[in-house]
């Protein structure tokens, strides 16, 4: 009998350890692979570069999914065309960006304003940069379509990310970054071409988009949109004068870019009539006694205008200036006077 009871035990042990197995191993201790993650970083393939600008990407999986790239946002550092990441990856398809060099260095930020056709200011890293956009020029402020340039500017790049690429230089003379501009998939500099806003212009070293650029303004040339449309000739009045000659000031940029000096301040003299008008013994006044420019032998044909800077010489608005070691127009407010060769006032702009 107390064998029967020893061995019934026995076999009670058994059974309570082989349930307790079932439990531990049947329901705890399968693999569940679709519920593993793991982390992996994906460095950029080695190359002979200087590994210190190059953005590195982390990379994020499953078993059961594929592998997905995150690259970290270029917006607080550079990152680096063919020996890093491919511009194409940011800036994909933009109509003309076939032309930018690859290999340079591009920045991100976002616009906080726009100062004309060419030039805006770009928020980078928490710092406010000037841009001047390169290979293009548009109207200066005051001649003939620069509002519309500034305006078609704005329409693309206000308040908007920006991708600004390098080409040789990294500043003007004016301490503005010089870049291409991508914004969505337009490539600004190229576009504002071929809109007709502005004209490729050659600005060396900096020439990757050259042929690029000429060839969108053959294109607003023979669509005759912008500075290329047909512009109807005046009606001449019943004298045959075609209203006479008429010459104003009709801008004053008084406030210069070149810090401290101001050099760069100019004032616009334009012929608004149908004759031409020799400026000869013609005298500009900047609002202060003995602030004068006197015009040298030059002729205004009818739509044309000149520049007269505070201390800069640009052959190509005529090459007048003041010649003045600092700012003579006040940025608080001035006025302009403008006398013809017999003394007589014909025109004040004032601000």
């Amino acid at each position: 009998m107390e064998e029967n009871i020893s061995e019934e035990n026995g076999m009670k042990r058994i059974f309570i350890l082989f349930l307790w197995s079932l439990i531990i191993f049947g329901c705890g201790g399968s693999a569940n692979n679709n519920g593993i993650e793991y982390q992996a970083d994906t460095e950029t393939p080695e190359q002979n570069i200087d590994n210190s600008s190059i953005v590195k990407a982390s990379a994020t999986f499953t078993e059961s999914t594929p592998e997905v790239i995150i690259l970290d946002p270029p917006s607080t550092q550079e990152i680096v065309g063919s020996g890093g990441i491919p511009i194409s990856l940011v800036i994909p398809g933009s109509e003309g960006s076939i032309c930018l060099p690859l290999d340079n260095l591009i920045q991100k930020g976002i616009v906080t304003s726009v100062t004309d056709g060419d030039t805006i200011n770009v928020n980078i890293e928490g710092t406010v940069y000037p841009v001047r956009y390169i290979g293009i020029d548009t109207p200066e402020r005051g001649d003939l379509l620069s509002q519309e340039a500034t305006t078609a500017n704005e329409l693309l790049v206000t308040g908007k990310t920006v991708y600004l690429v390098k080409d040789v230089s990294e500043t003007d003379r004016y301490d503005r970054l010089l870049r291409y501009v991508i914004v969505d998939d337009i490539f600004v500099n190229y576009d504002l071409v071929l809109q007709g806003y502005a004209k490729e212009t050659d600005y060396p070293p900096d020439t990757a988009c050259e042929s690029t650029f000429t060839e969108a303004e053959n294109i607003a040339k023979a669509n005759a949109v912008g500075l290329w449309a047909v512009i109807p000739t005046p009606i001449p009045t019943s004298d045959g004068s075609g209203g006479g000659a008429v010459v104003i000031i009709d801008y004053i940029f008084y406030d210069g870019v070149v810090k401290q000096v101001e050099s760069d301040e100019y004032a616009v003299i334009k012929n608004t009539g149908s004759s031409p008008v020799n400026l000869s013994g013609w005298r500009l006044n900047a609002g202060a006694p003995g602030q004068d420019f006197y015009f040298p032998s030059h002729t205004l044909n009818p739509g044309e205008s000149c520049r007269v800077y505070t201390n800069e010489s640009h052959p190509e608005t005529c090459g007048f200036s003041f010649g003045e070691e600092s700012a003579i127009w006040a940025n608080s407010g001035d006025c302009g006077h403008l006398y013809d060769n017999t003394g007589v006032e014909v025109d004040e702009y004032c601000y």
